[in-house]
């Protein structure tokens, strides 16, 4: 299956699972400095029902003069 990372209707990622585990790194300006509800969906398969995370709070601070360019 896979696990869809969301932020409202902002996509951070998508992983897919191997042997039940996985892992993503959105890039550093997937969000805006501020505050986001942030939730994974699981997608299901053959042994499991789709299914969602509670919403969890992430911070994102930005950088003095807007980053590292």
């Amino acid at each position: 299956g896979t696990v869809t990372i969301k932020a409202g209707s902002t996509v951070l990622c998508t992983i897919i699972l191997v042997k039940g585990r996985g892992s993503c790194s959105p890039p550093a300006n997937a969000l805006p400095a501020g505050h986001d509800e942030v939730v994974a969906y699981y997608n299901g398969d053959s042994t499991y029902s789709p299914a969602q995370s509670r919403p969890r709070q992430l911070e994102v601070i930005g950088l003095p003069g807007g980053g590292g360019d």
